[in-house]
């Protein structure tokens, strides 16, 4: 816990925007999740995850500074980095991406005005159309999903603001979703 916090307290320091923090924090965790991995099953890693949350909670100032940035940042949109513009769209128009941030694979598919998330391995998926806004932000209409949590947070004809914020040489697409007038930054990687 204690390099956790050490972390975390250091990241409050040196942070140089709202992406590079919200991506450089998770790096902070990587001590309990490695824990986690070698545990027995899932309720123990719950209750080992809680258990270290609650003691960071309570004995590191760094971890409630570092919360109470996460909730504003939400309410803000970030700037867009990306030099050209049209290299927005080039880049996602079509193709496969896949996001490596959570703890199953996701795969998105764009297909022109198609784009279909597929969630782990268990075949779940959502379907939505894109509707471009412009060179570097576009509209994802949902359309259907297998997947429980996204049918319980979206129907038919919702939509969410897609802003791309800057794309890397290595192929990482980084973007902020719009939902509930909240702004959620993720990376995708391009694959194909």
């Amino acid at each position: 816990m204690e390099s956790s916090c050490n972390c975390l307290t250091n990241l409050l320091k040196t942070s140089k925007d709202k992406v590079d923090f919200l991506f450089s924090h998770k790096d902070c965790f990587k001590e309990i999740y490695s824990k986690l991995i070698s545990l027995p099953s899932q309720d123990s890693s719950d209750a080992v995850y809680a258990s270290f949350m609650e003691n960071l909670e309570k004995n590191c100032d760094a971890y409630g500074k570092c919360h109470n940035i996460l909730d504003m940042m939400t309410l803000e949109k970030s700037p867009i980095k990306v030099q050209d513009k049209k290299s927005c769209k080039q880049t996602m128009l079509t193709g496969e991406f896949e996001d490596r941030s959570g703890n199953e694979k996701t795969i998105m598919s764009m297909r022109d005005s198609i784009q279909i998330v597929t969630f782990g391995d268990k075949g779940l998926y959502t379907k939505s159309r894109i509707k471009w806004i412009d060179e570097c932000s576009y509209k994802v209409i949902f359309i259907e999903s297998t997947n429980p949590f996204e049918n319980g947070v979206l129907k038919k004809g919702d939509e969410r603001e897609i802003r791309i914020i800057d794309i890397k040489n290595n192929g990482d697409v980084i973007f902020e979703v719009g939902m509930y007038d909240r702004w959620f930054v993720a990376k995708v990687t391009k694959l194909k």
